[in-house]
C-alpha cells in the first residue's frame, strides 16, 4: 500500500478519505510506530537478502558476491540518509 502511494507521486500530508478497513499512511503513524515499522521492514530485508544469497547458491552463482553486493545498495542507501 506505501509503495502504491509513494510510486504515484501523491502528497502524503493532504487528508484523503479512506475506507474502514484501510491502514493509516506511513506520515500518519505516531513516531513510535514510525520506529517499529522501519524495524520490521529492515528485519524482511535482511530475511529477503539472506534468502537471496541462498537461491544465488542454488542457481550456481556465487552467495558470496551476491551478498556483497545487496551490502553495497544498504551502503549506497544509507550514504543517501547521511549525505
Amino acid at each position: 500500500m506505501l509503495t502504491d502511494i509513494f510510486a504515484s507521486g501523491k502528497d502524503m500530508t493532504m487528508a484523503t478519505p479512506r475506507h474502514k478497513n484501510d491502514t493509516k499512511t506511513f506520515e500518519e503513524l505516531s513516531y513510535a510506530d514510525q520506529a517499529k515499522s522501519i524495524s520490521a521492514q529492515l528485519n524482511v530485508l535482511q530475511k529477503a537478502i539472506r534468502a537471496h544469497t541462498r537461491r544465488a547458491e542454488e542457481e550456481g552463482k556465487r552467495p558470496e558476491e551476491t551478498m556483497l553486493k545487496c551490502i553495497a545498495q544498504v551502503a549506497r542507501m544509507l550514504d543517501r540518509l547521511t549525505g
